[in-house]
């Protein structure tokens, strides 16, 4: 069983999810008109994301999602 975390990504631009995308990360949900996106990740690469997160111009900022993950079960 892989370990995950969940945020909330808010988002000017659609455009930028296309480079989340291409991180190691997976795209749950995108709602275009709340401007919002839900992704999961591995628990080890959350210093990596966030980093990757930070440098994207397009999010204005991304909190935790509240969600109990550990109920869910994601195989690698």
């Amino acid at each position: 069983m892989i370990e995950r975390k969940g945020f909330f990504i808010y988002f000017d631009d659609v455009e930028c999810l296309n480079k989340l995308d291409k991180m190691l990360v997976n795209l749950f949900y995108v709602s275009e008109k709340e401007k919002y996106a839900l992704i999961y990740f591995d628990v080890n690469k959350k210093k990596a994301v966030i980093d990757a997160l930070k440098k994207n111009p397009g999010i204005t900022s991304f909190e935790d999602a509240l969600t109990e993950v550990d109920k869910y079960q994601f195989n690698g």
